[in-house]
């Protein structure tokens, strides 16, 4: 957790630079969809993120939806991030659940590792970790 910490910190910053008081509802889903939830793609494509540290973050983007992001103060959050991040036609926002976009980042970096042997990555990795493996 504590290795990947900067990440929270990252998203804090975001959160802390737009003011949310004045902005609507659309300028924080824009904020969300944009900035936050992108600040993690690279990482997420390479490792698995701590449960606690994904907990943490969706805690601080839906306080930041519900617009008291960068503040102390104990508010009412309307509906639980479960519900926010279900697609829009099933009645939520369509904000994306971070610990399975994480695991479908994951996967896709082993799809691409199994149908594309000879890429660098395939390469580099079998190299190194199965050096007398023959070559495919």
């Amino acid at each position: 957790m504590t290795s990947f910490t900067y990440i929270r910190d990252r998203v804090w910053h975001k959160i802390n630079l737009s003011s949310s008081k004045c902005l609507f509802k659309a300028g924080r889903e824009v904020i969300i969809k944009s900035v936050l939830q992108l600040i993690m793609l690279y990482i997420m494509s390479i490792f698995q993120l701590p449960f606690t540290l994904i907990n943490t973050i969706e805690k601080i983007m839906n306080s930041f939806w519900w617009g008291h992001g960068h503040t102390n103060q104990r508010c009412i959050n309307w509906l639980s991030w479960e519900k926010l991040s279900m697609h829009k036609s099933h009645g939520g926002m369509g904000f994306k659940d971070l610990s399975t976009f994480n695991l479908a980042m994951l996967e896709k970096q082993g799809w691409e590792f199994l149908t594309k042997p000879r890429c660098l990555f395939s390469c580099l990795f079998k190299a190194r970790y199965f050096p007398t493996r023959p070559a495919s």
